[in-house]
């Protein structure tokens, strides 16, 4: 079994004391704030996140223990299955996935736009997508826990999955109650259009 080698004790009247055990005994003192901060200072050791892949933007380790990461991808042209309809393959903008524990949101920016804090985010112009904050709706679709390695991987996932009408509305500026009819008209083209892009915040909004 496993036994202390020290222990601090905390107590109401704002008195700590710290115990020492030594072989079959133990010495007991008072100790103050400042003191206990020089030992944990001592102790500290150096983090790293390592390597990061190159679409990794920002990760953290959150009060609650979780990993929050960004990620961004570039514009390009992906096959979509929407229920009951034929695939299409439409432009996507450029776009930000930000994970947090088993949460994923995406976003968009705009196409040659520098990544930088106050870069302009836009709504996703995607169903399954809240208009609030960006959360995915994941319905039966496996999302991995975020972290800088399954960035990728919720990207992939997210627009493999198979869509329906379900928070298809607020996302693009021609078709704002259904974002869908929007993906008919693009099928088959070669660049989304930035002005059908909604505001939304900025990058610096989603990595406070």
């Amino acid at each position: 079994m496993n036994t202390p080698v020290i222990q601090l004790n905390f107590y109401r009247n704002d008195v700590t004391t710290m115990t020492r055990y030594m072989g079959s005994g133990s010495i007991t003192h008072p100790v103050t704030a400042a003191q206990i901060a020089s030992v944990m200072d001592k102790t500290r050791r150096r983090i790293t996140s390592g390597w990061l892949p190159a679409n990794v933007l920002n990760w953290s380790i959150e009060p609650d223990n979780c990993v929050r990461c960004v990620g961004h991808f570039p514009a390009t042209i992906r096959t979509v299955q929407v229920e009951n309809e034929r695939r299409r393959q439409i432009p996507l903008p450029p776009t930000v996935i930000v994970g947090h524990g088993n949460r994923w949101r995406i976003y968009a920016i705009g196409a040659d736009v520098p990544i930088a804090p106050a870069t302009q985010l836009f709504h996703c112009p995607a169903p399954n997508v809240s208009e609030h904050d960006g959360t995915i709706c994941r319905g039966n679709t496996p999302f991995p826990l975020a972290a800088p390695e399954t960035v990728t991987a919720a990207y992939q996932a997210f627009w493999d999955s198979q869509f329906n009408h379900h928070w298809a509305n607020g996302k693009c500026a021609s078709y704002p109650n259904n974002v869908l009819h929007l993906w008919r008209t693009l099928d088959g083209d070669d660049l989304f259009p930035d002005d059908e892009l909604l505001s939304c915040g900025t990058l610096n909004d989603i990595i406070k």
